[in-house]
């Protein structure tokens, strides 16, 4: 993740000791899914199975109903995402 973020050595030392077992996964402002770790994958599934393109989280939400499944309030979450995702502020 350390790398994914850019962060230099002292950084990733620092997140290393943040860090508490769970999944983990980064997400870019477009909800791709840069990087990850076993457990993240275990959970959603190994993202490095997918091709790059579908290894967004808008993606996997609105078009895959496994996905839209792993969470209790999909109607909540893709109605969010929606109206408040990147580039949509109302403005």
């Amino acid at each position: 993740m350390g790398r994914a973020l850019r962060l230099g050595p002292a950084e990733r030392a620092h997140l290393r000791n943040l860090a508490q077992p769970g999944p983990a996964y980064v997400c870019d402002h477009l909800t791709q899914v840069p990087a990850w770790n076993a457990l993240a994958a275990a959970v959603f599934g190994d993202f490095g199975d997918m091709p790059c393109e579908r290894r967004a989280f808008a993606h996997l939400i609105f078009l895959d109903p496994r996905y839209r499944a792993l969470f209790a309030d999909s109607r909540g979450l893709t109605g969010a995402g929606a109206t408040h995702g990147p580039g949509m502020t109302g403005a």
